[in-house]
C-alpha cells in the first residue's frame, strides 16, 4: 500500500541517503523496474570491533519497503574499508515483483554489470558501455541538455556511453518531474546543488 504515510516514513528514515530514497520511491511507483540500496553499520567502535547494522534499522526499512508495495532480496556481508576496518552491510535488491528482485540479486552477486544495469532500468546503450572504451568519462557528463534541466540531471546515477548519451538522459526529466510530485522533500534533497 503506497500511501502518504509510507512516503513520509521513507523521507524520515535515516539509514539511507536521499538518492537511495529517490530510487526506492521511483521503483515503488513504476518509473524504475528495480533498485539497489544498502544499509551500512558504523565501521568500528573504539575497540576496533566491527558492529552490525541494528535490527531496529533493518526492520524499519523492511516495513517501509513493504508499505510501499515493494519486495526485496537481501545479502548480508562484511567488507574491509581502506583502513582495514570491517564494515557490515545489508544489501537490498528491490522491485515491485519477486522475479525482478531475484534477477537483480543474481546479477549483483555474479558481478554481471550489464544485467545489473538493464535490471535497474538504465538505458541498454549505457549498460553495455559501462567499463568499456565507449564509456563517457564522468568529467564529460553534461550539466543539462535541451531535454533535461540541470536539477533533474543531478538524478543521474549511472555512467553514459560516448555515442548515445543524449538519448540515455532523456528519462531523467520524467523521473525528476514524477519525484517532485511524489515527494518534494526527497526531490529537493536529491537535486540540490551541493548534494
Amino acid at each position: 500500500m503506497r500511501t502518504s504515510k509510507a512516503i513520509k516514513a521513507l523521507e524520515d528514515f535515516n539509514g539511507i541517503n536521499w538518492h537511495a530514497k529517490a530510487q526506492v520511491l521511483l521503483t515503488a511507483y513504476g518509473y524504475k523496474p528495480a533498485t539497489f540500496i544498502y544499509l551500512e553499520a558504523m565501521p568500528y567502535t573504539k575497540e576496533d570491533t566491527p558492529i552490525r547494522v541494528s535490527k531496529d534499522t533493518y526492520t524499519l526499512l523492511c516495513l517501509i519497503l513493504t508499505n510501499l508495495g515493494l519486495v526485496f532480496e537481501n545479502r548480508d556481508r562484511m567488507i574491509s574499508d581502506d583502513e582495514s576496518k570491517t564494515v557490515h552491510l545489508i544489501d537490498f535488491c528491490i522491485s515491485r515483483d519477486s522475479q525482478t528482485a531475484t534477477t537483480l540479486h543474481g546479477a549483483i552477486v555474479s558481478n554481471n554489470d550489464r544485467l545489473t544495469g538493464i535490471t535497474l532500468g538504465y538505458p541498454l546503450t549505457a549498460a553495455e558501455a559501462y567499463a568499456s572504451d565507449n564509456m563517457l568519462p564522468i568529467h564529460n557528463h553534461p550539466l543539462s541538455t535541451k531535454d533535461v534541466n540541470e536539477r533533474n540531471m543531478r538524478m543521474l546515477n549511472h555512467r553514459l556511453s560516448k555515442e548515445s548519451w543524449e538519448d540515455e538522459v532523456k528519462y531523467l526529466q520524467i523521473h525528476g518531474d514524477a519525484l517532485k510530485d511524489l515527494s518534494r522533500t526527497i526531490y529537493d534533497h536529491v537535486t540540490a546543488e551541493n548534494e
